[in-house]
């Protein structure tokens, strides 16, 4: 098999199995954030030694430091030389593991792209036991970045004891111990074995356990070699990575364990690789099209963490989908469908962008606009002819009522001002675009809506009903607003098609359903009240101050004044 082939094996049977990998990381993990490995710190710690006896040069620590206590190197003698307490001992080591300023500012002794990534794979449950031969800090860090608190570290026989089972908590296994805990170990004499508990939880671990093995040369630790010798159970695989040509001890391991090789350019790139695969595993495993609800909680994600971003692309990738099913089989090709079909057909393949859209418009005040006016042009096309026009005015009358229902007025005004008809950038969308334009097809083709001059307004009324049950406390709420939002339309097109209202005697302007029996129902109407009750605001009224009627509640009143005389006429 090709590296490729094992990237992808293994991305599948980590998404498919989340939990079942552990990760055993060595040096090589930690090399690209310039931490010193721990041989390297201990040859520091004696030529400091060294350096306070007086010495000014040593050119093989090792042996001198033998050679004048008659000792092996440890960390524990080597600390307990240069400090007494174990704060002050913490302290010399933590030079060695924690940026000082100048080091922070060049973004060293940090998490690696490697931790970083392991860290997003335990955030997702991909990853729950990590085994680590490093005496840093850098994974734990990276855990906590990803806002993971609830993990344990077993570094020292203490914490070895009182551990919680590790199926119920992410686990991290300090194998040779951690530089805060003082109880380190890395000459070949303290790899040589471990103790008895550790031996036990180890065969444990490699028996419940698959494993992906990087950084880790196998070389000196004779203890954690012996312990995956022993590992009987081969129900999950081991995946052990290399830069090159593994060296003799890991070469036999990778014989005995039976360990599929990859070979990898570094940590940080294996990680971000497999990653990478089981993000597109998910991806592509999500439901499709998004469900609603899942729709509707991702839209308020990203509002309530302002991610415009995240939620553009949302937006943007839901309306390619429906543009490219909607070329393909609904607009020049309405041979396939009957009259409800079309509609149902619409209406079930906008329902996620519709959601999508009723968040945006409700949840903020101009902040994403931007979004909703780009969705609105892409579905407004010159020239479309009844049916045609379904799915742009089923997005703007959602857009439209959503922000009159939260008074979200910089919304309604980029959807009733800014917006423009593709082709036609001079004047506004809704001087081109209105419900008017698909009720000779309605009337023609349903029987229930053949007498009703605007049965266009009542099919979309019924159409949008249940995207509402999420704003509106009951039905009538949602119908007064419907009728609202038809109102100011045929209003704000007054406004921008005819410059002086009280000198023009015939005129005309989209109407909506509110226009049925206008005579007899208007003086008792929810919109008669929304607007009377905001007049009272005068200039103040937020309406106007977006730009609304040159923000003038003069212009406003006199041409709603000259509009519900006109009503009757123009319902005629």
């Amino acid at each position: 098999m090709t590296n490729e082939d094992k990237m992808i094996q293994l991305a599948f049977s980590i998404y498919s199995n989340p939990g079942i990998y552990a990760l055993l990381i060595g040096s090589g993990a930690s090399r690209g954030s310039g931490i010193p490995t721990g041989w390297e710190i201990m040859l520091d710690l004696i030529r400091k030694i060294g350096a306070v006896s007086g010495e000014k040069e040593i050119e093989n620590p090792e042996k001198w430091y033998w050679d004048k206590y008659k000792e092996k190197p440890t960390y524990s003698n080597l600390v307990k030389r240069l400090a007494r307490t174990r704060e002050e001992q913490r302290g010399i080591l933590r030079e060695y593991f924690e940026p000082n300023k100048k080091e922070g500012e060049a973004g060293e002794k940090q998490p690696t792209k490697a931790h970083k990534t392991i860290a997003r794979l335990v955030s997702k449950g991909y990853i729950k036991m990590i085994l680590t031969t490093n005496f840093d800090r850098l994974i734990e860090k990276a855990i906590e970045e990803e806002g993971i608190s609830d993990y344990q570290v077993i570094s020292t026989k203490d914490k070895m004891k009182g551990r919680t089972p590790y199926i119920h908590r992410v686990t991290i296994i300090k194998l040779h111990g951690d530089y805060i805990d003082g109880e380190m170990k890395n000459t070949p004499e303290e790899l040589l074995k471990y103790s008895k508990e550790k031996n036990k939880l180890l065969d444990k671990v490699f028996d419940d356990f698959g494993l992906i093995v990087c950084g880790w040369s196998a070389m000196y630790d004779e203890a954690l070699r012996n312990a995956l010798h022993r590992r009987k159970n081969r129900r999950y695989s081991i995946y052990w990575t290399v830069r090159s040509e593994p060296e003799s001890e890991a070469k036999k391991l990778v014989k005995f364990l039976k360990a599929n090789l990859i070979t990898i350019e570094g940590a940080d790139t294996f990680y971000e690789e497999l990653s990478n695969k089981i993000e597109a595993l998910e991806a592509y495993s999500k439901p499709h099209p998004l469900s609603s609800a899942i729709a509707i909680e991702e839209t308020k994600k990203c509002i309530a963490e302002n991610n415009y971003i995240k939620l553009d692309d949302l937006v943007r990738k839901e309306r390619k989908k429906i543009k490219n099913k909607f070329e393909n089989s609904f607009y020049g090709n309405p041979g396939e469908f009957g009259p409800e079909e079309l509609v149902n057909y619409c209406f079930n393949n906008l329902e996620t962008l519709l959601h999508i859209i009723a968040c945006i418009s409700f949840y903020s005040n101009g902040n994403y606009k931007k979004i909703l006016i780009s969705t609105i042009e892409e579905f407004a096309y010159e020239n479309m002819n009844g049916y045609e026009y379904l799915p742009i005015l089923a997005i703007i009358y959602t857009c439209g009522i959503t922000s009159l229902l939260n008074e979200n007025y910089v919304n309604l005004f980029g959807l009733l001002i800014e917006t423009k008809l593709r082709g036609r950038n001079v004047k506004s969308l809704i001087e081109e675009v209105y419900v008017n334009e698909m009720t000779n097809w309605i009337q023609s083709s349903f029987e229930k809506y053949k007498n009703r001059p605007t049965s266009s307004s009542f099919l979309l009324c019924n159409n949008l009903k249940r995207l509402f049950v999420n704003f509106t406390t009951n039905e009538k709420e949602y119908e007064d607003f419907f009728d609202v939002f038809e109102f100011l339309y045929a209003l704000v097109y007054l406004w921008l098609t005819i410059e002086d209202i009280e000198s023009t005697n015939r005129f005309w302007t989209p109407v909506g359903k509110y226009a049925w029996n206008f005579s007899i129902t208007f003086s008792n109407s929810y919109i008669k009240y929304f607007i009377e009750e905001r007049i009272k605001e005068g200039d103040n009224w937020s309406f106007l101050k977006t730009g609304f009627f040159d923000g003038s509640i003069d212009k406003f009143e006199t041409y709603y004044k000259k509009y519900k005389e006109n009503v009757p006429d123009i319902w005629g």
